[in-house]
């Protein structure tokens, strides 16, 4: 636990993850130094348009689909900005209370000193208030100008200015987090499960919590799509716990080693029913609790589960 609170960045790529490439060695970096793991995801309504699906998950991340109460009156006060390009998101935020920002905006400016600006990060300094606890950027995998190597070399200005100033660095709260976006029905059962396929027999993949991912407040959810989670990776330094993943992708989210799983599972059984800890047997966390832990690190919450 960080003697003060932190300040978070959130990056948010919807529908990035088939984007995802090894020559993306930032994200890939960021992965090796981080927490990551999955957040799985409630099914739209099957008539759901596109833009419906981008702004249901996004209220998913931001526990905002059973809830209409601000921001700021859920997490005692926290201040929050979005950047996005997408006017149906811009919509939905400002509902929730987030100060909006078009995304292009960033254009003509450093973005990473403007993005860490807001957060109250200057000259490797942390400024003792702040115009904003969080900051969201949300970004559209059809956007031209921010693509995913925009981001990638994103992720690696704010790792690079966190690494050089300790300051910055022990009160930064980096997550990344992208979604397979729309998924066509023909590949719902053959990928990204959260099932696991490969390890099916095994006596010691019946241990793994799977309720974690599918109840909230001790009711199963019937609408979990137990496929194609988001993935999430999520940096502080000296405060999140480093995992064993060296690439961002499914594949290296869901391996690891098998006595760290098993400590895990028991972890997660006993302290918190709802909560799995990340990089484990394809353990998984509900996307509408990421809000709740951001919000614990930046002091505006109390840790979910407690």
């Amino acid at each position: 636990m960080a003697d003060k609170p932190s300040r978070a960045l959130v990056v948010y790529g919807d529908g990035f993850v088939p984007l995802v490439r090894p020559s993306h060695a930032h994200i890939h970096s960021l992965a090796s130094l981080a927490s990551c793991g999955f957040l799985s995801v409630r099914s739209p309504p099957p008539s759901a348009t596109e833009e419906d699906r981008s702004i249901h998950e996004l209220a998913l991340l931001l526990d905002a689909h059973d809830s209409e109460a601000t921001i700021s009156e859920r997490f005692m006060g926290l201040k929050a900005c979005m950047f996005t390009a997408s006017p149906g998101v811009t919509s939905f935020a400002r509902k929730l209370g987030f100060s909006v920002s078009r995304i292009d905006d960033l254009i003509n400016c450093d973005a990473t000193e403007e993005l860490l600006r807001l957060l109250g990060f200057e000259g490797g300094e942390v400024l003792e208030k702040s115009e904003f606890d969080m900051v969201f950027l949300h970004v559209g995998s059809g956007e031209k100008k921010f693509g995913i190597g925009w981001i990638d070399a994103l992720v690696g200005r704010v790792i690079g200015v966190a690494q050089t100033q300790s300051r910055v660095a022990s009160r930064l709260h980096l997550s990344l987090i992208f979604s397979y976006g729309d998924i066509p029905e023909e590949k719902e059962n053959v990928s990204a499960g959260l099932v696991s396929r490969g390890r099916g027999n095994s006596d010691l993949c019946l241990l793994r919590p799977r309720q974690s991912y599918t109840t909230r407040g001790g009711k199963l959810l019937d609408d979990i799509r137990h496929h194609h989670p988001m993935l999430i990776a999520q940096w502080q330094d000296a405060v999140t716990r480093r995992g064993t993943a060296k690439q961002f992708s499914f594949t290296e989210f869901e391996e690891g080693h098998l006595v760290e799983d098993i400590v895990k599972i028991f972890h997660s059984i006993f302290s918190d029913p709802d909560y799995a800890l990340w990089h484990g047997v394809n353990l998984a966390m509900l996307a509408d609790r990421f809000l709740h832990e951001v919000a614990f690190k930046l002091w505006k919450a109390p840790k979910y589960g407690a």
